[in-house]
């Protein structure tokens, strides 16, 4: 977080600005984006050589052609967000071989043992949402849990989440039916014959989107005008937070984006630099963001 806002207080834009660009995000301007690559590029001043790799979280093939172009420069360490998980485990191979040191982020690789791993207990994430859905719903009221992919191996870690939430109703004695489905979509409209079929046997009162998907199925119950289902999501995405603030989606949980990146940079300082042992499990808060604090927590 701290040189975050270090970036943002010389480049003189918010914080969320910084982010959106260090995400490859869009919505800011090209002018913008230069004046914050040059205050990144006085980091050098400490020594610290940073570089940046973008991946198209939707393809597959993006995530490769980085990776591999990363390989092929001379580095210490890097920072990863496991988005496809055998491309990862792959990835983090050749780390190991070239005796780079990497940190995850925001999840985390079956067998596979980073520096330090710096994202939410996914399982007690889970749990979380779990006793927070009890608020919503009525004893025996049916639920439809849901990993809205576009890749069917990265869906691994989000079951984790789904174990959370089932064992939370199983010790809650609630007694509600519980449906979890990986839905691979490749346009939304599969989504939405996906919905059709299942709700013409099932009648949901509340949807939990185990990733930052939410707002797939938030336009979906808005075009279908289904205002009595509830609805959970991970992730403080922008499609998300409009339909926040609409009240489409009741709570968006999610992990503190900007930190988990600093204190990713700062196990690589603590290695490399200080010398000292890194911790390898650094579990983020689990926080509950709603349509009434999202813009404080945007900051």
């Amino acid at each position: 977080m701290i040189w975050c806002k270090k970036i943002a207080r010389r480049a003189n834009v918010s914080i969320a600005t910084v982010d959106r660009v260090l995400h490859n995000r869009t919505g800011v301007a090209q002018k913008t984006k230069e004046k914050i690559k040059e205050a990144l590029s006085e980091f050098g001043d400490f020594g610290v050589d940073l570089r940046y790799y973008f991946f198209d979280m939707e393809d597959r093939l993006s995530f490769i052609e980085q990776s591999e172009e990363l390989l092929n420069k001379h580095i210490d360490g890097v920072i990863v967000v496991p988005i496809f998980i055998n491309e990862t485990r792959e990835f983090a191979a050749k780390c190991i071989e070239r005796r780079i040191q990497f940190v995850f982020i925001e999840s985390q690789v079956p067998k596979v043992h980073p520096l330090s791993y710096i994202g939410q207990d996914l399982e007690q994430s889970g749990r979380v949402v779990g006793h927070l859905c009890q608020y919503l719903i009525q004893p025996k009221d049916e639920i439809l849990v849901v990993n809205v992919v576009r890749e069917k191996d990265s869906i691994q870690h989000l079951e984790e989440k789904i174990r959370g939430f089932e064992q939370y109703f199983l010790d809650s004695h609630y007694n509600c039916s519980i449906d979890s489905f990986n839905i691979e979509i490749n346009e939304n409209d599969e989504f939405s014959v996906f919905m059709d079929d299942y709700l013409l046997n099932k009648n949901p009162k509340l949807i939990y989107v185990t990733n930052s998907r939410a707002y797939i199925v938030a336009s979906y119950l808005k075009n279908r005008g289904l205002d009595h289902i509830k609805l959970v999501g991970n992730g403080y995405h922008s499609k998300n937070i409009e339909f926040l603030k609409d009240g489409i989606i009741d709570f968006l949980i999610c992990q503190k984006p900007l930190e988990q990146g600093y204190k990713a940079f700062l196990a690589l300082y603590e290695f490399f630099i200080a010398k000292r042992k890194v911790v390898k499990l650094q579990y983020m808060p689990i926080d509950i963001v709603t349509r009434e604090n999202y813009q404080y927590y945007e900051n």
